[in-house]
Formats: C-alpha cells, sequence, structure tokens
C-alpha cells in the first residue's frame, strides 16, 4: 500500500511501536536493532516502558537463537544494556511519538516500517543498524532499483553536467537516483531527476516536516512529487554532525551502487563510499582536473583501489549491474532470484506474501527461493517463511 494519511493515524501496534523507537535512538544504534530484532519492537518497547532491569533485558535476549551474535558483538552486554537504558529512558515518551506522528499528518508525511510492502529490502543490509522505520514525504515505490549519487558541496559545471548525463541514462531504463538533498551535487541530481519527472529520493538528517538546507525547500517539494524526501529521524528532529554521518549509510544502503562524482579528500560523499564499500556495494568515482581541489576525493579513491573509474554512464550502469549482458550470463543470480531477492525483508514471510509482492507463482518463487537460500541470500524458519539474510 502506498504510504497516505490514514496509514499514518492508524499503525499496529507494532508500527507505534517502531515509530517510538526512532524518537528513543540515535540513528544507528546497533544494541536497540537487536533488542528490535529478537524481541519484536512493541515487546522491547514494554520493557522499556516496565523500567525492566538490564539483567532481565539481557536474560531474555541471550534466551534467543541471537545469543552469541550479542555476546560477540557487545562483550559485556548486561553492562552495555545498562548504559543504553541510561541513554534511552530519558527520552521515552508516549507524547513525543504522538506528536510526532501529528506533524507528520500535517505535513503530509507517513510512517513505513519493515512490515509494509513499500519497505526497501536493501536496507537488511546493515543488519543490525537497520532503521526501526522512515518517516516518508512522497511515494517510496519506485525506490527500487535505483543508484546513489554524492558529491561536493561546491559543485563545479562539470559537475552538474555529469550529473545531468547519469541521471538521464539511469530514467532511460527505469532506475531512479538517491542523493542527500544538499548543495552542490545532491541538488544538481535532483533538479535533473525532477526536470525529467525521473524518480529521485532525497535522505534527510532531520526530520522530514522541516526540509534542510532550507534554500532547498521548492526542490525537495518537487522531489516529493517524483518521489520522496525520507529520514530515520522523527519530524521535529534537527539535524547534528553526527546524524548527518549516519544518513550517508542510508543512502549507501538504498542505491546499488554509489558514484561519486565531485568530492574533496574529506567530505560526506567520501563518508558515503565508504559505508557503500563497508557493506559490498560497488562505488565509482568521476575524474576531474588535477587543478579542482573538489576532484582530489575522487581520484584518492579510484587510485587507492576504493572505486571504479567512471568515464561514462555506459561505465555507471555496468558498475551497478543493470547491463542486460550482466544479468543474462550471470552465473549465481538469475531473473526470477533478483525479483524474490527484491521482496524479501529482514523480517520472516509467508510465501504466498513474498509470491504478491514480486509478482510471481508459486513455482516460480520456490526455485527462486531454493537459489537465494543455497547462495547464502535467503533463510527460512520452521513455519517455512523466508526472510533475506542478514549481514550481521
Amino acid at each position: 500500500m502506498v504510504p497516505s494519511l490514514v496509514s499514518v493515524q492508524k499503525l499496529s501496534a507494532e508500527a507505534f511501536a517502531s515509530a517510538a523507537w526512532t524518537t528513543i535512538i540515535e540513528p544507528g544504534d546497533e544494541l536497540a536493532g537487536l533488542l528490535r530484532l529478537t524481541l519484536g519492537s512493541k515487546t522491547s518497547l514494554d520493557l522499556l516502558i516496565a523500567r525492566a532491569s538490564a539483567r532481565s533485558i539481557s536474560q531474555r535476549v541471550l534466551a534467543t537463537e541471537h545469543a552469541e551474535l550479542a555476546r560477540m558483538r557487545f562483550g559485556r552486554f548486561e553492562s552495555t544494556i545498562e548504559d543504553s537504558l541510561n541513554r534511552w529512558l530519558p527520552r521515552l515518551s508516549k507524547t513525543a511519538v504522538e506528536n510526532a506522528l501529528k506533524v507528520a499528518a500535517a505535513c503530509g508525511a507517513a510512517f513505513v516500517c519493515q512490515d509494509d510492502e513499500v519497505w526497501p529490502s536493501s536496507l537488511s543490509d546493515l543488519g543490525l543498524g537497520t532503521p526501526a522505520g522512515l518517516w516518508v514525504r512522497g511515494n517510496l515505490a519506485a525506490i527500487t532499483p535505483s543508484v546513489a549519487i554524492v558529491g561536493s558541496r561546491t559543485a563545479t559545471g562539470y559537475g552538474n553536467w555529469v550529473c545531468a548525463e547519469f541521471v538521464a541514462a539511469l530514467a532511460e531504463r527505469g532506475i531512479a537516483v538517491v542523493s542527500g538533498g544538499a548543495f552542490g551535487i545532491d541538488a544538481a541530481v535532483h533538479r535533473s531527476a525532477n526536470a525529467m519527472g525521473a524518480p529521485n529520493f532525497a535522505v534527510m538528517a532531520g526530520g522530514v516536516d522541516q526540509f534542510y538546507p532550507s534554500s532547498n525547500a521548492d526542490l525537495l517539494r518537487s522531489v516529493t512529487s517524483n518521489g520522496a524526501v525520507l529520514s530515520e529521524l522523527p519530524p521535529g528532529a534537527r539535524p547534528t554532525r553526527w546524524r548527518f554521518l549516519q544518513r550517508n549509510r542510508l543512502i549507501a544502503t538504498l542505491g546499488r551502487a554509489t558514484v561519486v562524482v565531485e568530492a574533496g579528500l574529506r567530505s560526506g560523499a567520501i563518508n558515503t563510499a565508504n559505508h557503500a564499500n563497508s557493506i559490498g556495494r560497488p562505488v565509482g568515482a568521476v575524474p576531474g582536473q588535477i587543478s579542482q581541489s573538489t576532484s582530489d576525493g575522487c581520484h584518492r579513491l579510484i587510485r587507492d583501489g576504493f572505486a571504479t573509474l567512471l568515464a561514462g554512464p555506459r561505465d555507471l550502469i555496468e558498475l551497478a549491474g543493470f547491463a542486460q549482458v550482466e544479468l543474462a550470463e550471470s552465473p549465481t543470480l538469475g531473473v526470477l532470484e533478483l525479483r524474490a531477492l527484491d521482496a524479501l525483508t529482514g523480517r520472516f514471510q509467508e510465501q504466498q506474501a513474498i509470491a504478491k509482492r514480486a509478482g510471481m507463482t508459486g513455482i516460480e518463487l520456490a526455485i527462486a527461493l531454493g537459489g537465494l537460500e543455497m547462495g547464502g541470500r535467503a533463510e527460512r524458519n520452521e513455519q517455512d517463511s523466508w526472510r533475506k539474510r542478514l549481514n550481521l
């Protein structure tokens, strides 16, 4: 179902709890992700409301199949929970969640969580850092497939031209673009896509009720007409340096590949490229003039082997794996498997629901899921429900 005002106002208990978690934690909180994974959003939130002790929460988590993961990732697990409770409990407020939902309704935003049909399944590649949910102004339906394009906030004419060429090549193939809505390259990406009526998505480091930067408000409003402006932070949340850095991991994960058009040696674009590398997404960089500081970051990525040199749109299409010859000749991932993988999420689903989402017959899905399971991309439980294998 496409997010709407009604869906924001009538959340299930689990979805309401997921929305609550976005008001309690900072982006990328992996311990909160572990609690939601093992106990569910509502049950883990109920434990916070009941002021459960760190010991009792620890015992419940360690009684699950993820006990070893908890010990390996967090060491002194009970102590880590105690520290986290000290951060979370001061933010625990039903009023805060209700206010976020009211502000969302006022600005036409929706809350989307992992159980929703439009949830981008690629986010499960963040493992325990997967967001509790997304606040969305617009429509997420066209976000798959997509490519992330990022770069300097001081774009040159050359950088703007490259963005237009890349966005046009992707749009011709029905591929969306994801960026950060900022000045420079981000803005060039969104302007190019909006001019063609092509789907594009802007990820915010604050709430979607206030577009940031404010001088890009008209541009971002146009984005909501062609795609969506989204954030894992609730309406009313303000951008901070940490939140910008964490926002970049979403940009990198939403795209099948990340492209850096122009960037300095130290920039958010380089941070996004690093996130993409960490989760196994291909990274491409566009070479520029050696006299331009906005070329330094791209040249460093290429020189150090962290990015593929992109000499034009054809290189971009191949980098992202959209070339038809690659799909036809791929020995590990066929067309049916790709469709099934796109339909899987981080939560277990019955095969009937997956088949509906993928537009496949039961036999086609069974074949695809078998291949994905053998390749380590999907897993099933005792009830024969399936989910995308998490990158934990």
